[in-house]
């Protein structure tokens, strides 16, 4: 499947969508590359170090915020990509930078503290960019409802283009991410931080207009 936006204006540089892109690039090269340099102790997120008995240890808010920027692997990293670049860029491209960041990391932030309370005694790493990503797709959905996606659907050898409303598609995935949250066993993907990135991004697009 391929995505495509039409637009017969000029838009101006989406540089924070730019800036994250290759600083996620590059986080995730070293991560990778250099192991030794512990980036995950440093800056994910580890549940079960921020709480001591029922009290939660504030002096690692940050955490909630630099763990956007880190992806487990390769395959993490080009995963929330394939969601971020037509999306995001094109979001940011059509409101501003400044608007864009604020919802793309306060959503994020959001994301990552309601998965820090829910997945408490995980031993887990929390890393990665998707509750802030999900956030997007919650402003989207706020701010352009109408918009449709030009989109290519391979069938057999074919590939069909087809112009489908974007809110379906969003709404879609948001059942998809209940579902799973509630049928989830696991802690290896925090659904409920796609959950809560989604409703921040929607309201701050409902009471913070770009």
């Amino acid at each position: 499947m391929a995505l495509k936006f039409a637009t017969n204006t000029r838009k101006p540089l989406p540089k924070f969508s730019i800036g994250f892109l290759l600083l996620s690039f590059a986080l995730t090269w070293l991560a990778q590359s250099h192991p030794e340099w512990q980036l995950f102790a440093r800056f994910a997120i580890l549940p079960e170090a921020f709480f001591t008995g029922e009290r939660l240890n504030l002096h690692q808010w940050y955490r909630l915020l630099t763990a956007i920027f880190l992806h487990a692997n390769w395959f993490h990293w080009a995963g929330n990509m394939v969601i971020f670049l037509p999306l995001g860029i094109h979001l940011e491209r059509h409101t501003n930078s400044r608007w864009f960041a604020f919802v793309f990391l306060f959503s994020g932030l959001v994301g990552n503290g309601v998965s820090l309370v829910l997945l408490r005694d995980s031993g887990h790493y929390l890393l990665g960019a998707s509750g802030a990503i999900s956030g997007l797709l919650g402003a989207w959905l706020r701010l352009f409802p109408q918009k449709r996606l030009h989109v290519l659907i391979p069938i057999g050898l074919y590939l069909q283009k087809a112009r489908v409303p974007i809110s379906i598609l969003i709404l879609v995935w948001l059942v998809t991410q209940f579902a799973l949250q509630l049928n989830s066993q696991s802690y290896h993907i925090a659904w409920s931080a796609h959950i809560a990135g989604f409703i921040t991004g929607f309201v701050l697009a409902s009471v913070v207009r770009p």
